[in-house]
């Protein structure tokens, strides 16, 4: 299923959302017909000033630092928190639940209170139910009443655990919810929010906290446009100018130029001649720069296996990510479009080797672009761009012997950029300078000699005026067009109205979710019991689109391709199992571990604020960032830890490596966790709750069980078999295979 989160929203929901009254916003009460059909839990949010929010929970826990607030919609201060829907169970049986956190809690299971409001421990002391609760197969509801504190950090989570369980977080594919009012409104209110982030309006329109401050997304900006005329053709950028969405659907950069189309042919051509800055347009191909078979065909193997297919596609199937444009044309329609996609041709875009640079360094010129970096090296980048421009066999056929030319060339499409007659207009690019000024370029681009224009109207004063959303209008308009759906236009007037500070709040929890949904997280990795969208070819498809992935694209080994060790990491427990510094280095690039060297899918950076992603993560677990790990070595237990870790008793050396120590278990071995990384990267607490039962967080793991229903190890001469001390032996002696703690 391809990810179009703001699209699907926005067409399926906002035309019966925008006339919804306020009164569907109000806290709502658990409904006895309900129908739990829905992943999730519903979270009810109201301020002190009576404000109310709604959206989906993935878990029973939220964490809100002091001075911020639980939802965009809402000011910062006390509030409330309400989970409702319902917990899933295959068979009957009994649980122990608690509360940890800050703040009074109630809980309620089946329609009876089972934890009375009172006030949460300190110290993270957990806050129990008088013995085990009996729930019974199918589904229970469920409701979690969360009064925040009036000072500190708000912090809440729910766990549960009996006899043979320890304790742990409610798994969310356990949690279902019903559909609401509340959820509906609140979801519109996202998007539209969502939809006047995207179109960057900010640049132009004022907000009371301005683009640096509340939603991270306020700060993006347009490409930087200095220089140019060096990467990309005139022609390309003529076109561009006249309709964005004509030559690439996903662009959210709206028609700017007059609704006459003889002007705004003028208009482009003098545009382009500025931002060209008269270098041409260099449509012949630079011999120095002509490829071989082999580097292309090195790029299409690299197309593959580093994962670029998950989000553009391949031969064999569309592009998965909303927002990213199809590469490739499909083996079945190699001149055109596969599900209304059209192919891009990068070819009448990019100069070479600009395309190169750009893929090595995408954030170089457009510190917001979608587009990762993959940690390329400058050849790969090269054989990359290679492929992605090679032109397709005379006449887009493809040899009638080879099936893997037809499926990877990218042959002409039936609609290439319209030829312009000799002559016919006559670009002046002082015109265009003038032209560019009038236009405002400057408020969302980058270009020399000039600063960004003053705000114009501010957002909020926008509301009622529908012709400034829609690609309609008359023909002296000068305003964006943006092609916008009625709905989606009655949203964001509705948005202008009544949630235009919302702008100006940052809510990490919310932010987290965004970035996981925009920057395709779910293709490559599961979470929550939903496998990823995006998958590897099957052995057949593999042998007959090339030798060069002849393997599993997600490691280099051909035994078990369906192995959790061998995929990319399921993210369901992820901000409670990563510490926040290595977390954000790891996501936005700046280190050089790789936990999984053995795949060949390659971990793409996301610098920009990987810090707040990071946080959100840990905040939807209702975690804070992790602090520093200062524990102490302690001599005794370390060496302790070592005769478990490197002996015989538990034998994690047989199949881990120990920092330049290599594992003892030689092949397949290189596809397990070197241990030097285990503190760097993980939490205690996920630490230990994995160590004690891998297949109950990871299931299918290579990682053996050694620990019974009741906590203790077979190996009773160390610590009497208790595995909790034996662990924390074990954490001593990984904080030393670096030189001492982290």
């Amino acid at each position: 299923m391809r990810i179009r989160w703001q699209a699907l929203c926005a067409t399926a929901t906002l035309v019966s959302l925008a006339s919804a009254s306020a009164a569907t916003a109000q806290t709502e009460s658990p409904d006895a017909g309900a129908v739990f059909d829905q992943p999730g839990l519903t979270l009810a949010l109201s301020s002190s000033d009576s404000a109310t929010d709604a959206r989906v929970a993935r878990l029973a826990a939220l964490y809100v630092p002091e001075g911020q607030t639980a939802s965009p919609f809402l000011d910062a201060g006390p509030f409330e928190a309400a989970f409702r829907g319902a917990i899933e169970l295959n068979l009957n049986d009994w649980y122990r639940f608690s509360v940890r956190g800050s703040g009074t809690v109630q809980l309620s299971i089946g329609g009876e209170v089972v934890i009375a409001r009172q006030e949460l421990p300190a110290a993270d002391a957990p806050l129990s139910t008088n013995g085990e609760v009996r729930l019974n197969k199918g589904l229970n509801p469920i409701e979690l009443i969360y009064h925040s504190p009036t000072a500190g950090d708000a912090s809440l989570r729910l766990t549960w655990d009996n006899d043979y369980l320890p304790e742990e977080p409610i798994p969310p594919e356990r949690l279902r919810r019903a559909d609401s009012p509340a959820l509906h409104l609140g979801l519109a209110r996202r998007v539209a929010r969502d939809l006047v982030a995207d179109a960057m309006c900010v640049r132009c329109h004022a907000v009371a906290s301005g683009p640096s401050d509340g939603m991270p997304e306020l700060q993006a900006t347009g490409p930087d446009l200095d220089g140019i005329g060096s990467r990309l053709r005139p022609r390309w950028i003529e076109q561009w100018l006249l309709d964005p969405k004509a030559l690439r659907p996903q662009a959210r950069m709206p028609r700017v130029l007059s609704t006459d189309a003889a002007e705004a042919r003028q208009q482009a051509a003098d545009l382009a001649a500025y931002l060209a800055g008269g270098l041409g347009d260099d449509s012949a191909r630079d011999p120095a720069t002509a490829t071989s078979a082999a580097e292309v065909a090195d790029g299409r193997r690299l197309y593959t296996e580093i994962g670029c297919a998950a989000c553009h596609g391949d031969a064999t199937s569309t592009p998965q990510l909303d927002a990213a444009p199809r590469l490739v044309a499909g083996t079945e329609t190699p001149g055109g479009s596969e599900g209304g996609d059209p192919v891009v041709r990068l070819e009448d875009k990019w100069k070479p080797p600009a395309l190169a640079d750009y893929l090595l360094e995408p954030g170089r010129f457009d510190s917001w672009s979608g587009m990762p970096r993959t940690a390329l090296q400058p050849a790969e980048a090269a054989s990359l761009a290679a492929y992605l421009l090679a032109p397709a066999p005379e006449g887009g056929a493809a040899p009638a012997d080879t099936a893997l030319t037809k499926a990877t060339s990218n042959p002409a499409p039936t609609d290439p950029l319209p030829a312009t007659a000799p002559g016919s207009i006559q670009a002046d690019a002082e015109r265009g300078k003038r032209l560019a000024d009038e236009l405002r370029c400057r408020s969302c681009h980058s270009l020399p000699g000039a600063d960004p224009p003053p705000p114009a109207t501010p957002v909020d004063g926008l509301a009622g005026r529908t012709s400034t959303w829609t690609t309609g209008g008359d023909t002296t308009s000068n305003h964006p067009r943006y092609a916008l759906e009625p709905a989606q236009v009655v949203a964001i007037e509705r948005f202008q109205a009544e949630g235009v500070a919302s702008l100006s709040r940052t809510v990490p929890i919310e932010y987290a979710e965004r970035r996981i949904r925009s920057d395709g997280c779910l293709l490559c990795h599961s979470r929550d019991g939903v496998a990823a969208v995006w998958s590897p070819p099957s052995e057949q498809r593999r042998r007959t689109t090339t030798e060069a992935t002849d393997q599993n694209l997600f490691t280099s080994s051909t035994e078990d391709e369906t192995g959790p060790d061998r995929l990319p990491p399921d993210l369901t427990w992820a901000g409670e199992k990563l510490r926040s510094d290595w977390l954000t280095d790891f996501l936005s690039g700046r280190t050089a571990d790789r936990p999984r060297p053995h795949l060949r899918v390659r971990m793409p950076a996301f610098a920009a604020h990987a810090d707040l992603l990071a946080a959100g993560l840990h905040h939807q677990h209702g975690l804070p960032a992790s602090p520093a790990d200062v524990l102490a070595i302690d001599p005794e237990l370390a060496a302790i830890g070592r005769d478990l870790v490197r002996g015989d008793r538990l034998g994690c050396h047989s199949c881990h490596a120990l920092g330049d120590d290599p594992a003892l278990g030689g092949e397949g071995s290189e596809e397990t966790i070197n241990f030097d990384l285990v503190r760097r990267r993980l939490r205690r607490g996920y630490f230990d709750r994995f160590l004690r039962d891998p297949q109950r967080i990871l299931p299918g793991s290579k990682m053996p069980q050694f620990v019974d229903e009741d906590g203790y190890t077979a190996l009773y001469d160390i610590f009497d078999g208790e595995a909790k001390r034996q662990f924390e032996a074990i954490w001593h002696f990984l904080g030393t295979l670096d030189g001492g703690p982290r």
